[in-house]
């Protein structure tokens, strides 16, 4: 209203002036009526100003612009200014490339568990790169949460490199470096897992046992591709099976792997297996030519495998067809978990088949040339 009003005033003010320096050039002589004629004027443009006259009309625009500005308060002169500075997003990543060891697939599944809550830990975006001994982007795709980060996310961005294989857990609390690529089969999932669940998605949630806690990890991270799908598929799989992993180690197939079992035992396990219901199909899993040779003419058609590639697939990598190894893992554990009877070696990789079955009960270890009931804590 003031800006308004002011206006107004100033309109009048160069009427009026411009009124006098006419009246002044053409006479001095008319000054008294000339300035009744002023005068006049004047009040015509305060009555035209009272009635909303063609000086309104020109500023209404102004006048609105101006109501629409907050009235300026004693108490408040200045405005203060929020500044929001956003963090930059930072990575732990997984890390099984050629350069290195990283294990066997076991290994490297209780690895990316641990990196997994560690980055939850940190609060750092996790990923997972695994390229050897090929991508397991073609075996496995993300499930809930999203493990694939784009390379351009990372370009130009501060990073590290750490390889702990076989070394156990790293404290990262202090490494401010905003890429971190990790090699790792640390156990301790479940211990991190327990310390921060209240960080933990609805998603991971729930867990108490070791078990429990592994598979709703595993499966919150991977889901089997539509390849790994299709080739289940092939094997028409049934309902209830009797399963073994036996684990012998150093072999003619295997030369650089630690001696684990004894072929001379095998035999007692055979045994052991007949003993189960006799509906129940028979599923062996090895990392020996030879078992499985054996095992096809003990139990003749009761007996089924996955046909796949035997081989260990960090050991034996760069060899023809180790991708093929790679699957053949993969396929071998996810049947493991399915079985109705399951008897584990001392080997992470079927520990961890029992770990993401639904079944604890008739759970068994074969080790030399002993078998025992195995429990899952």
């Amino acid at each position: 209203m003031n800006l308004t009003v002011n206006l107004y005033y100033f309109v009048d003010v160069v009427i009026v002036t411009c009124l006098i320096i006419k009246t002044w050039s053409n006479t001095k002589s008319n000054n008294k009526s000339d300035i009744k004629t002023l005068s006049n004027v004047k009040s015509n443009v305060k009555t035209n100003v009272k009635n909303k006259s063609f000086f309104e009309l020109k500023t209404k625009d102004i006048t609105a612009a101006s109501k629409k500005q907050p009235k300026p308060s004693v108490n408040n002169t200045t405005q203060s200014v929020v500044v929001k500075i956003t963090k930059p997003t930072k990575y732990l990543i997984y890390l099984c490339d050629s350069k290195r060891y990283c294990g066997g697939f076991g290994d490297r599944q209780r690895g990316i568990a641990y990196a997994f809550m560690a980055a939850i830990q940190l609060d750092r975006k996790f990923g997972i790169v695994m390229s050897t001994p090929c991508d397991v982007r073609q075996f496995f795709i993300p499930n809930k949460y999203n493990w694939i980060i784009p390379e351009s996310d990372l370009i130009g961005k501060p990073q590290k490199l750490i390889n702990s294989v076989g070394l156990g857990g790293m404290n990262l609390s202090n490494d401010t470096t905003e890429v971190i690529y990790l090699r790792t089969n640390a156990p301790g999932n479940d211990y991190i897992y327990r310390r921060i669940r209240h960080k933990l998605p609805p998603y991971l949630k729930g867990g108490t046992t070791r078990k429990q806690i592994f598979k709703l990890i595993w499966e919150s991270l991977m889901k089997p591709s539509r390849h790994v799908i299709n080739h289940l598929k092939t094997l028409a799989l049934p309902e209830n099976m009797t399963c073994a992993h036996v684990r012998i180690g150093k072999s003619k197939n295997l030369p650089n792997d630690p001696a684990r079992n004894k072929l001379t035992s095998v035999p007692k396990l055979w045994d052991f297996m007949e003993k189960f219901n006799k509906a129940n199909t028979l599923f062996v899993a090895t990392d020996n030519i030879e078992v499985r040779d054996s095992a096809r003419r003990r139990f003749t058609k009761r007996y089924f495998d996955s046909e796949g590639k035997i081989l260990h697939i960090d050991r034996q990598k760069g060899l023809d067809a180790d991708c093929l190894g790679f699957e053949t893992s993969i396929i071998d554990q996810i049947i493991l978990s399915k079985c109705s009877v399951l008897i584990i070696s001392r080997s992470s990789f079927s520990f961890r088949a029992a770990m993401l079955g639904k079944k604890s009960k008739d759970l068994y270890s074969f080790h030399g040339t002993s078998i025992k009931p195995f429990k899952l804590t």
